[in-house]
């Protein structure tokens, strides 16, 4: 009993998946359950939120601050669909950076793309556009 409660108090999500983490947590429930110590929801929900790293701060607090309780299998699927978009988010972050820095060194080389001023037209430049009008004889 003594080693389940600590591997519960020491698992954390690293760098495995939602998915991973999640059945991790089902199974220390089980154990929990199979040796007549049942978690209540309350308790399960908090060891996941205790082991989620900073990445899924935002979402660990609306899930603390809820009036209503959230049940392990929705809290799931609120984990999975923030990991699906920060995976997404972090795609345009990092293509947004990479922009960023293909520009500032095209900058410090001088090489920058710059767009030169367009001529305007005078009305002195009409006879280089004229079309010459055959005669109708």
């Amino acid at each position: 009993m003594l080693s389940l409660c600590n591997i519960s108090m020491k698992t954390t999500k690293g760098s495995q998946s939602i998915a991973e983490y999640m059945q991790i947590i089902k199974i220390i429930i089980d154990d929990f359950a199979l040796m007549g110590y049942p978690l209540s929801e309350d308790e399960i929900i908090l060891h996941v939120l205790n082991g989620l790293g900073n990445e899924f701060k935002e979402i660990n607090v609306v899930i603390r601050a809820r009036d209503s309780p959230v049940t392990f299998e929705g809290l799931h699927d609120k984990l999975q669909d923030e990991e699906t978009f920060l995976k997404q988010d972090g795609t345009k972050l990092w293509l947004s950076f990479w922009s960023e820095v293909h520009y500032n060194s095209l900058y410090a080389s001088g090489d920058v793309p710059s767009r030169a001023p367009r001529k305007r037209h005078s009305p002195a430049q009409d006879h280089l556009f004229s079309v010459p009008i055959p005669s109708p004889c």
